[in-house]
């Protein structure tokens, strides 16, 4: 499971630095998969190391898979319907310099 969390890091540097150099739709996209891939492979590792009851094990485990399944599809709909992940953090960033400006 640790090649998958390094592989994992590895693609979201990967597709973080191509949203910077060549923001696009296709990018959004990549990235709403790969984020929440990516934080639910961490937190399953959590929850196998700390969660030992087996009924609730399961139940942590469904809502996870849930979760991230949710995320992913809020994602691609914020994405498809308003500005994506990379226009939102480049605007995120900018606050503060937006802010010294006024």
């Amino acid at each position: 499971v640790a090649s998958q969390s390094s592989g994992s890091s590895g693609i979201n540097a990967e597709y973080g630095g191509a949203a910077v150099v060549a923001p696009s739709l296709a990018v959004d996209h990549v990235l709403a998969v790969v984020i929440p891939l990516h934080t639910y492979w961490g937190m399953e590792q959590v929850f196998l190391d700390y969660i030992h009851v087996k009924a609730l094990s399961v139940i942590v485990g469904w809502a996870l898979k849930l979760l991230t399944a949710f995320s992913v599809l809020a994602l691609l709909y914020f994405n498809q319907h308003d500005i994506g992940i990379t226009q939102a953090c480049k605007d995120v960033w900018n606050i503060k310099r937006d802010e010294q400006l006024d």
